[in-house]
């Protein structure tokens, strides 16, 4: 009997069903290849222009999202990592079951960041607590476009216009900001719960396709593919 094995989902774009698109592996600081890849897919989706069906300055923008990426991920992982909050059930239950409430003491957890908690949770083999706490330790959208903002990220690109005028950092944080109001589904941590036993997910996709006759729908009906397979070879 292998039925528990197969997840059927039915994605919604809006905030109560989001997935992260920044996500890594369990007790992973940084992205495996393939999850770069497709991560740098999306993002660079995000900037295309659909009536010529690529961003516009495709070279200097794939350069940019690679830089991005790569900065967010380092700082997360080190010098910029989220610090704990007591703000999910789960992981103050698993805390307070484990006994690291206690082996710990309060001050500790003041000064701790997520990525700290998820380690001592995965050492107790808490594994679906510390895949929780890992929600609040990875990076998302918002944190691309926060590095986006910094004046020593524009000034390495101040003289590379899109459109002829527009900075290109700044025309890729426009559209990471439209990407984060447009695709709510991508917009924030994880709260979907996957089965650690799923092998299969069956994806409904009805309620997040684009329509079919304009540029912009088909577009976002691809970006919601590109989603949707990396959903499926995941898990």
């Amino acid at each position: 009997e292998k039925r528990h094995q197969i997840a059927s989902i039915t994605l919604n774009n809006d905030e109560s069903h989001c997935i992260n698109i920044c996500d890594t592996q369990l007790g992973s600081r940084y992205l495996t290849q393939f999850e770069e890849v497709f991560l740098k897919q999306m993002l660079n989706a995000f900037c295309i222009d659909p009536a010529i069906g690529q961003p516009p300055d495709a070279m200097s923008v794939g350069q940019i999202v690679s830089k991005v990426v790569s900065n967010v991920y380092k700082a997360k992982a080190h010098s910029s990592a989220n610090l704990f909050k007591y703000n999910d059930p789960v992981i103050n239950e698993a805390l307070k079951e484990s006994g690291l409430d206690k082996e710990l003491g309060e001050d500790w957890f003041e000064r701790a960041t997520w990525w700290e908690v998820v380690d001592k949770l995965f050492a107790k083999k808490y594994l679906h607590a510390a895949t929780v706490a890992q929600r609040y330790a990875v990076p998302t959208i918002h944190d691309f476009i926060a590095e986006l903002q910094t004046e020593s990220f524009k000034n390495q690109y101040a003289d590379v216009k899109v459109n002829g005028s527009e900075p290109v950092v700044g025309f890729v944080a426009r559209c990471f900001q439209a990407a984060a109001a447009e695709y709510a589904i991508f917009s924030g941590i994880t709260v979907y719960d996957f089965s650690p036993e799923t092998r299969i997910a069956i994806l409904d996709m009805q309620n997040v396709l684009g329509d079919r006759t304009t540029p912009a729908g088909k577009l976002k009906s691809g970006i919601m593919y590109l989603f949707a397979r990396q959903m499926a070879v995941r898990n």
